[in-house]
C-alpha cells in the first residue's frame, strides 16, 4: 500500500511540474501563419492580453487578374514580343531573388475597426509585436 502512495505522490508531482511548465510558456505572442488566400498570405496573431489581431502579407498582385485582358492573337504579335520560355524563366527567378533579397518585408496589421495600415517590418515577430502594441 505504501508503494502505491508513492507511486501516486511521483505522477502527481509530474503532473505539477509539467503543468507549471505550460502555463509559463504563455507569455509571448503567437502567430499562427493561416495560409494563402488569392495573393495574400494571413496571420494570426494572439498577443500577452487574450486579444487577437491579423497581419496580411500581399505575395502577388492580382489587380492584373480582375481585370478583363483583351484578347491577342498569336498572329499578330511580332517575333520581337514573343517570350521564349528561357526568358520567362529568367523574369520570374528575378522577381523571386527581388523578393527575398529584401532586408524588409511590407505587412498589413488589419486593427479592430477593420483598418489595413501597411508599413515595412523586419520579420514577422516584430510585426506581431507592433499589432499587439496597436490593439492593446
Amino acid at each position: 500500500m505504501h508503494q502505491y502512495f508513492i507511486i501516486f505522490l511521483f505522477k502527481l508531482s509530474l503532473l505539477i511540474i509539467v503543468s507549471t511548465s505550460v502555463i509559463a510558456a504563455n507569455d509571448s505572442i503567437k502567430v499562427y501563419d493561416k495560409g494563402l488566400d488569392g495573393g495574400v498570405r494571413y496571420f494570426h496573431v494572439t498577443c500577452l492580453n487574450g486579444k487577437n489581431t491579423t497581419i496580411t502579407q500581399k505575395i502577388l498582385d492580382t489587380s492584373a487578374f480582375e481585370q478583363d485582358a483583351p484578347e491577342i492573337k498569336i498572329e499578330d504579335l511580332v517575333p520581337e514580343q514573343q517570350s521564349t520560355v528561357a526568358t520567362t524563366a529568367a523574369d520570374i527567378k528575378q522577381k523571386f531573388l527581388d523578393l527575398i533579397s529584401t532586408d524588409k518585408i511590407d505587412l498589413c496589421i488589419i486593427s479592430v475597426n477593420q483598418k489595413e495600415t501597411c508599413k515595412k517590418y523586419k520579420n514577422i515577430n516584430s510585426a506581431a509585436k507592433a499589432a499587439c502594441d496597436l490593439v492593446e
